[in-house]
């Protein structure tokens, strides 16, 4: 039997693990383990939206599943990692001293 596991991380405190035996004769792919764990129907995810990675290396759906792999479904970032702060800069301080020349 082959064991393949499939996590996927809506939030922090919400993480998806699923995991499932296939025959060892199976040709398994990263669609196959993705459709058969049902997680795009539970969180409502479009297929071709979202990334996938088997143990963080990226992969597309056609990649073959070996036993013991951890397939990830990778959601979109809210923000980028280098602009988390752009919304709260103050672009003028009024009280601020004006530099000495």
């Amino acid at each position: 039997m082959q064991k393949v596991e499939l996590i996927y991380g809506a939030s922090p405190s919400n993480i998806y693990i699923w995991k499932h035996k296939y025959p060892t004769d199976e040709v398994i792919t990263v669609e196959r383990v993705v459709n058969d764990s049902k997680v795009l129907q539970i969180y409502k995810l479009d297929k071709e939206a979202v990334s996938y990675a088997i143990f963080a290396e990226k992969a597309s759906l056609e990649d073959v599943v070996k036993d013991g792999d951890r397939v990830s479904v990778l959601r979109n970032l809210l923000r980028r990692r280098n602009e988390p702060n752009r919304g709260k800069a103050v672009p003028h301080n009024p009280n601020r001293k004006p530099a000495k020349k």
